[in-house]
């Protein structure tokens, strides 16, 4: 199985609703999330919520990865993880404010 770094979503905004940041190409196999990295931009603080959904799931309960986590004003925070995507599975988020907070993933995508 062939493996590449990849930056899955390159530093952008985070919007106030739920949108994708990233789904996995149904052209691999798998997708390890090695790091998201978080920046809030406000002077004050804003909180995030982050999903792993599943392809043809839902963001809900069981999806959540980070639920409201507060970021305070000017914080960046870096998670260094290991979790697993699979074709069409999806790392969803939404910030309490849009266009304060912002977002990039980086991972290896394997084929």
């Amino acid at each position: 199985m062939a493996s590449a770094p990849k930056q899955m979503a390159k530093t952008g905004y985070l919007p106030n609703s739920v949108a994708p940041a990233y789904t996995a190409p149904v052209t691999v196999k798998q997708v390890t999330v090695r790091m998201i990295t978080l920046c809030n931009t406000d002077s004050v603080s804003n909180t995030v919520t982050i999903y792993n959904v599943p392809s043809g799931g839902a963001v809900g309960g069981s999806t959540t990865v980070a639920s409201a986590y507060t970021l305070q004003a000017g914080e960046t925070q870096r998670w260094s993880m290991a979790d697993v995507l699979l074709p069409g599975d999806a790392i969803q988020w939404l910030a309490s404010a849009a266009s304060k907070v912002t977002g990039s993933i980086s991972g290896i995508e394997y084929t």
